[in-house]
């Protein structure tokens, strides 16, 4: 058996956190927005929620970010503080491309690709 799922979409809240012996976790909600034109011209607009965890930790994920990810969805359970039990649907992501607008991409790889003070010629 095999599942993916592909998303696009922005980052909302994200946490970081170390977990007992020495993992760490990047959990974050992502928003996916989709838009439509109805047959009467007028565009409508849905947002889907997204709740996600990368088992590493990564601060590039942060409330605005626009990524990429790659994942499986995970289904889970627990009880709440009044005994009754709530389903939860979240995404373990597996591999992430944190998107960049266009100058900071430029930017970001010049800063990656030379030494302060060289010159890049």
């Amino acid at each position: 058996m095999y599942q993916k799922i592909i998303l696009l979409g922005t980052v909302g809240k994200a946490d970081y956190k170390q977990i007992g012996s020495g993992s760490e976790l990047t959990s974050f909600s992502l928003v996916v927005n989709k838009s439509w034109k109805t047959k009467e011209g007028k565009w409508e607009q849905q947002a889907t929620w997204f709740n996600c965890n990368y088992w590493r930790i990564d601060e590039r994920i942060k409330k605005g970010v626009n990524c990429f990810i790659e994942g499986e969805i995970e289904f889970g359970e627990y009880e709440n503080k009044d005994g009754v039990k709530v389903k939860t649907t979240k995404v373990r992501v597996n591999k992430i491309r944190v998107l960049a607008p266009k100058k900071q991409e430029e930017e970001s790889r010049m800063a990656d690709t030379y030494a302060p003070g060289e010159i890049p010629f």
